[in-house]
């Protein structure tokens, strides 16, 4: 898989850039657009053909991304959902969900 993660995240570890995980495609820092950006990569993972799960560990921040890129997923056609049920849904392209929500 790949992540975006915050500019905090695994900090306190790092000494460097070079220390990133390999997995790491960008460190965006608050603000940044985090949200938009996770949607669009989401939004091309759809229109591979593929689906995608975007996990945040909070669900009322899942929620809130969610309902910030959901016209982008309507305009582009894309099926996508703030639902955990739809994780199991293959007609669902993008989830929003939270790691409790994946077995």
């Amino acid at each position: 898989g790949i992540r975006i993660c915050g500019a905090g995240a695994g900090a306190a570890e790092r000494t460097s850039d070079l220390d990133l995980p390999k997995t790491m495609l960008a460190r965006v820092g608050t603000g940044e657009g985090k949200s938009i950006i996770i949607g669009m990569l989401a939004a091309f993972v759809a229109k591979k053909g593929m689906r995608a799960h975007v996990i945040n560990n909070d669900r009322v921040l899942t929620r809130r991304d969610y309902e910030g890129n959901k016209s982008i997923f309507a305009s582009l056609d894309i099926k996508a959902s703030a639902d955990p049920a739809d994780i199991r849904n293959k007609e669902t392209s993008v989830v929003y969900c939270c790691p409790d929500d994946i077995e």
